[in-house]
Formats: structure tokens, sequence, C-alpha cells
């Protein structure tokens, strides 16, 4: 088993991870709160492997994994990032990460991406290069993005979405079953059209979701795919709201009915008092 160096910037973040991996039979051997404390640590210690925190005050994890491969190349760095910073997760296997996981993260997914930097494998198969992961990382964003949004994670469709970006979709949700309370909304923004074979690996999606008690939405902007979403299965697992601009423009102008009809009933009601 390994001895690990534990960087984030989260009291609570570093207990729970010191938690999952003394659990898993390694040891943390320190922890760091910063990266200036990071380097300084890791010269010290010299870890078998650093699980590290992108976004930090001060010097970045991306720039302290720079500094630290610079004078160890052979050190191991798995980089622990959020959702909405998929984007930083590319610049820090440029700089020589080893692998990435992204927040919210499983005791077991965890603990496979150690065993698979320290055994230079991942899932039983040969380890995927930086440029294979980059390149994944990539085509997950040309297929959809995933927001965290006050606690609401909010998967936007892309219109370029195929087989391939359903599978991607697929990984990520499953990696959000764990989340308790779920809330997710599936933002198909302004796509006309949807293969049908992408539509129903969504609906199989969102009824895993409801499945696992998530509370789960379905946000429509264009009037052809409302009508074709009306008309099937994805309702029976989730909320779906039309936004389309003719029902916000309806909606609008209930507003503005109900706002001059109070204005009307308070001006009434002030004659009266005269």
């Amino acid at each position: 088993m390994a001895n690990i160096l534990v960087v984030d910037d989260s009291a609570i973040m570093r207990v729970n991870l010191r938690s999952v991996l003394t659990r898993g039979g390694h040891t943390v051997i320190a922890e760091a709160e910063d990266a200036q404390q990071a380097y300084l640590e890791y010269k010290k210690c010299h870890p078998d492997l650093v699980t590290m925190d992108v976004n930090m005050p001060g010097m970045s994890g991306i720039e302290v994994t720079r500094k630290i491969l610079k004078e160890y190349p052979k050190a191991n760095v798995i980089i622990v990032s959020s959702l909405e910073q998929r984007d930083l997760v590319i610049d820090a296997l440029e700089a020589g990460a080893k692998h990435y996981i992204l927040k919210p993260i499983t005791s077991e997914k965890l603990l496979e991406r150690i065993d698979a930097v320290l055994k230079n494998k991942y899932e039983c198969e040969k380890a995927p290069t930086i440029e294979e992961k980059i390149k994944e990382m990539k085509e997950q964003k040309k297929y959809f993005s995933i927001k965290n949004e006050k606690g609401v994670f909010v998967v936007k469709i892309n219109e370029d979405i195929d087989l391939k970006g359903l599978e991607l979709l697929d990984t990520a949700i499953s990696g959000l079953l764990f989340v308790e309370p779920l809330d997710i909304v599936f933002d198909f923004d302004e796509i006309e059209t949807i293969g049908m074979d992408i539509y129903q690996g969504i609906v199989e999606q969102t009824k895993k979701l409801f499945e696992a008690k998530a509370a789960v939405k379905v946000i429509v902007k264009n009037k052809v795919l409302a009508k074709f979403v009306k008309n099937n299965t994805i309702n029976a697992y989730a909320k779906v709201y039309i936004e389309t601009p003719n029902e916000n423009k309806d909606i609008q102008s209930k507003q503005t009915d109900m706002s001059n009809s109070k204005k009307q009933l308070e001006e009434g009601e002030n004659e009266s008092s005269k």
C-alpha cells in the first residue's frame, strides 16, 4: 500500500480523504492546506502519491504540480477537481499530473484511480496516455457540460452529442448517483431535433436517476423538440418544462395582466377610502 500526501485547502475534505485512504489500506503520510506547504511536505516526505486539489488560494494545484515534477519527474500526482473546473484538469494533465478525479468523489473511484497510477493500469487495461486523457476531457465538453449551480447539477446537452457522447454522459451521471439529495436538470436549450437512439439513451439515464430517488427536470426551448418530448416517455421519470418564446410571452402577459388587475384593485380601494 502507498504513502500518500493529501493536499486540499478544506479541512473537511482532508479528513474525508484521509478516512477513505486509510480504509483502503493506504497511509496518509502528510497533509497540506496550500500549494507552498504541499511542495515542502513533498520534499520532506517523498510520498508515493499526491492527491492535489486544483483550486487553492495563492499558488494553484497546477502550478505546484509543475514545480514538484520539475524537481521530481517520477512524482505521481492525481488532480482533484470539481465538475465546473474541467478545463483546469486539462491544464493539470499537460503539466504532468498522472490522473484526475472529479468531485463529488466516491471512495471506490478514488481508490481505483490510485491503484491505476501506482500499478500503471486502469480498469485492468493499459493506462491511457496524457494525450488520451486530454482528448477524452475535450470530447466530453463537445457533447455536454455539467455545472453545479447552488446544489443543482445542470447538464446542458449540445447538438453534437452522439453515441460516444452518450457513453461519456452515462459515466458522468453514474458518478453523481451517490449524492444525496440529488437535483439534476437536463437542459436541451435550443436543440431542434435529436436522434431517437440518443433520446432513448437519455431517457434511460433519467430512469436510472428517478429510481435512485433523484429530482430530475428537463428543460426544452425549441417548439419542434418540445412537441416530440411531450409525446414520449421521458416525462414518466422527470418534470418537463417547456420554455419556448411563445410560452414565455404568454406567461409574461399573464403576469402583466395580474399586475394591472392588482394595481386597479388597489386604486379602487384607495378611491373608496377617500
